[in-house]
């Protein structure tokens, strides 16, 4: 009876850790998530590409390759070598949104961990080949755009 109960409150503790998925070191056809992003949504101009609001997106777009509804918490480090990634690239434009993962081989910052919340996504971005030049094109999803302007500012009134 002790052992049940120990086992029932563990449930109610952490509920939400039993179901969500860690991936160390996440990768996508062997090679490493680059921690910046290439977009017109965070400017290199801006030193953007690295801030909390783009590792967001890029987390996110990854758990949705996982089939899971989006990140809940990552780290990401700089190595100080350059690493065989993929680069998340979206360009926001009149005609939408083109997002796809690039290859990359020339930055140093890549995700050591990302923990992607519970459930299916019913929008998972399914990652079946790449095209000819290397890129894996992706559908953009963008969950909270309210959010997203939130962080940018936040990330404005740091600097």
């Amino acid at each position: 009876m002790k052992i049940f109960s120990l086992l029932a409150a563990a449930a109610v503790i952490a509920p939400s850790a039993a179901l969500s998925q860690t991936y160390p070191v996440p990768k996508l056809f062997d090679r490493t998530i680059d921690a910046c992003i290439k977009s017109n949504l965070f400017p290199r101009s801006q030193n953007k590409q690295c801030s909390h609001g783009a590792q967001q997106l890029i987390a996110d777009t990854f758990c949705l390759h996982q089939n899971r509804p989006r990140a809940i918490s990552w780290d990401s480090e700089f190595t100080g070598e350059f690493q065989s990634s993929w680069q998340l690239s979206i360009r926001r434009s009149s005609a939408g949104k083109d997002g796809k993962w690039m290859p990359f081989d020339k930055g140093g910052a890549i995700f050591t961990s990302i923990t992607c919340d519970s459930g299916l996504s019913d929008k998972a971005a399914k990652v079946q080949t790449k095209d000819a030049d290397g890129t894996i094109h992706i559908n953009v999803i963008i969950n909270n755009h309210q959010e997203q302007k939130q962080e940018q500012k936040q990330d404005q009134k740091q600097e």
